[in-house]
């Protein structure tokens, strides 16, 4: 995708946005994914895999259907992943439960 010199800041503006909104509809889905952590569950059943118990694990695998689903790069997620994680710090909403 060749971008023309002159609107390259726009694009990277837009960019940025995108990534703020993906990043924005990952986190209203983890939030949405809280509730339902019996489906997370079942999934692993699945995988013959040791049941979920922290919330860092819950995100990982719900970052890994996610991104099955939409094939998005490993890189890109790893950047949502890690603003995503934090974000959560510093609202201190993730609780460890160990």
């Amino acid at each position: 995708m060749s971008v023309s010199s002159r609107s390259a800041p726009i694009f990277c503006r837009y960019m940025r946005r995108r990534k703020r909104m993906a990043a924005r509809a990952a986190m209203a889905r983890l939030s949405r994914r809280k509730k339902t952590v019996p489906t997370l569950v079942r999934l692993n059943k699945k995988r013959k895999e040791p049941a979920i118990k922290t919330t860092e694990m819950a995100i990982s695998t719900a970052m890994e259907a996610v991104s099955k689903r939409l094939r998005i790069t490993k890189s890109l997620w790893w950047g949502v992943a890690s603003l995503c994680f934090t974000l959560s710090h510093l609202t201190g909403s993730v609780t460890y439960d160990r």
